[in-house]
């Protein structure tokens, strides 16, 4: 069975002649970082601000994750610090499930990804994959895992002794135990490592069959699915390959003055109905006469069984640089800008724009459509969480 949707004309013509969540950001302007908390119906239920305080330039947001007890945690950077406080770049911040702050810290690092521990901490990975350190409900590190402590547990080779991982992922595996794992310096090797609750490594793999630790899930069977390289895998109990598929590759045939990039993994999911990847692929097309960038993103979920059959796809396109995620409920959203025209989405906004969610069901055919006021200047990210509802993290004008 291949499913495959549309979004409606009507957004797919302002697809073409709008540039998607792009931006307006010059350097007369500053921005603070707005996020936005709403239901599994798409209203709004809190939204706070996050203002550094020291003046600053440019914030951005590089990850956020659900707190335990119905929060966000959102770790953002300044990109142009103020010369008063140069060494203010990386924060993280814990806001409540009534919007109000819990903790604002100064790590040394952002956090590409956090995963919530039980406690109301998280486990987050760094921004460039060098280290893992756990957080505590209240903010402070607790412990932290290097490069260097990941190398000398791994078996190697006399001519391996060298080798540098790079953390992608960190998944609970059991009561307190997390496997950590990325992939290594050299090509086609990837490792996982299991860690107890004190950050003690108990147990260190690695593999040299080409395979690409992106993200990955534990199966009942002891196996493992795993994404990375554009492809998913399934492993065996005893960490052998049982099949790989490869879900894109780079079209032959691509228009003359149009580029690809992607893809993006935006979604990974395993339960009874299948191993479900959603990833994006942006086209772009530049007309030479006016050097005006038109482009569209691709945005696909396939399906497979346990033994590897695709049993569906999905195809929807959005609007470009338009943040979209998998649901609670098996299905998809996506966040972008309103237009002037009514039924479009996504143009360049000095001023701000109001933000739409977009609700699509497991088929890709559009549920509801519902307005966040604004004013955004742009769209950072857009999350699920277990109750149905979604976290917007959103660039404000300050």
């Amino acid at each position: 069975m291949k499913l495959t949707n549309i979004v409606p004309a009507v957004l797919l013509a302002a697809l073409v002649l709008t540039a998607g969540c792009a931006y307006h950001f010059g350097n007369e302007d500053a921005q603070d970082l707005s996020i936005v908390r709403v239901d599994a119906s798409g209203a709004e239920m809190w939204r706070h601000t996050i203002d550094s305080g020291f003046g600053g330039l440019f914030e951005a947001i590089l990850s956020v994750a659900p707190t335990p007890e119905g929060g966000v945690f959102v770790s953002h950077y300044y990109l142009y610090p103020p010369s008063s406080h140069p060494d203010k770049l990386t924060w993280t911040t814990c806001i409540g499930a009534d919007g109000s702050v819990v903790w604002d810290r100064n790590f040394s690092s952002s956090f590409k990804s956090m995963t919530p521990t039980p406690d109301g901490g998280f486990i987050g990975i760094t921004e460039f994959g060098s280290s893992v350190v756990r957080v505590g409900p209240e903010g402070s590190p607790v412990w932290k895992i290097n490069q260097t402590m990941i190398a000398d547990a791994l078996p190697k080779p006399r001519k391996d002794r060298y080798n540098t991982p790079q953390f992608n992922t960190v998944v609970p595996v059991g009561p307190e135990r997390y496997v950590i794992a990325g992939n290594l310096w050299v090509p086609s090797w990837s490792f996982m490592a299991t860690v107890n609750g004190s950050g003690e490594i108990t147990e260190a793999k690695k593999f040299t069959d080409h395979l690409s630790i992106g993200n990955l899930v534990p199966m009942p069977d002891g196996g493992w699915v795993v994404v990375g390289g554009g492809q998913v895998s399934r492993l065996r109990p005893n960490d052998k390959v049982l099949w790989t598929k490869t879900f894109w590759q780079a079209p032959d045939d691509l228009p003359e003055n149009a580029t690809v990039g992607g893809p993006w993994v935006r979604g990974f999911q395993v339960n009874e109905e299948g191993i479900r990847v959603l990833y994006v692929v942006s086209v772009s097309r530049v007309d030479e006469a006016t050097a005006v960038i038109y482009g569209v993103d691709e945005a696909t979920a396939v399906t497979y069984g346990d033994d590897g059959t695709v049993l569906g796809e999905v195809h929807m396109e959005v609007p470009q640089s338009c943040p979209i995620t998998l649901a609670a409920d098996g299905g998809y959203a996506f966040a972008a800008l309103e237009s002037d025209e009514p039924g479009t989405y996504g143009p360049l906004s000095s001023e701000g724009s109001d933000v739409h969610i977009v609700k699509m069901d497991a088929d890709g055919n559009p549920e509801w459509d519902r307005t966040v006021r604004g004013p955004v200047i742009r769209i950072e990210t857009i999350s699920a969480v277990e109750d149905g509802g979604y976290i917007l993290g959103t660039d404000i004008r300050r």
